[in-house]
């Protein structure tokens, strides 16, 4: 059975109100160039997700509500964790950054998101402009060209030991305290 592909407003209408019609998409610093270039588009390179993952994410681009940061947030922050070196973060500049999609395109709702988040997750199929986009750095949000480096050295918590790296914190910079 095909579902029945649902526009973003008939979402909102039937499950919950988004403030100002906006949806987020958690990835990291290193890939704001091309998303600054060409927007999000569908069939990326992921950034979160098992091998298990591939044929669902085939295509998409992938958005959440957000109550959901919290979760993709983390998420990328222990795979980030899992596959580098402490410094290597910032020279990489994996760091995980949150991006506002204003009037977001026609979404499905994605079920495993949403399950795994415990919140409203959504798949799209479309290219997100650039114009559609805003970066969260300093408290507020702003264009994608705002990121500097200082911001993601601002987002590195160091405990006692210099690589002993916390990208997790809620107290970062980087993480989104309002819509």
């Amino acid at each position: 059975m095909q579902e029945r592909k649902v526009s973003f407003q008939e979402v909102v209408a039937r499950r919950y109100v988004v403030a100002n019609s906006s949806l987020y998409h958690v990835t990291t610093a290193d890939k704001l160039p091309s998303i600054r270039a060409t927007g999000l588009k569908p069939g990326g390179v992921r950034t979160i997700g098992a091998k298990q993952y591939d044929e669902h994410a085939k295509g998409k681009v992938f958005l959440t509500s957000f109550g959901g940061i919290d979760y993709w947030f983390e998420r990328l922050s222990n795979f980030i964790f899992d596959k580098y070196e402490p410094q290597e973060y910032l020279a990489l500049k994996k760091i995980p950054v949150v991006l506002r999609v204003q009037n977001p395109p026609e979404s499905e709702k994605d079920e495993l998101g949403s399950s795994d988040a415990t919140h409203d997750a959504f798949m799209t199929k479309e290219t997100i402009a650039p114009s559609q986009l805003t970066v969260y750095v300093d408290g507020k949000w702003a264009p994608l060209t705002a990121l500097k480096k200082a911001h993601m050295q601002s987002a590195v918590t160091k405990g006692e030991d210099k690589w002993d790296v916390d990208l997790r914190s809620n107290d970062s910079p980087l993480f989104p305290k309002s819509p």
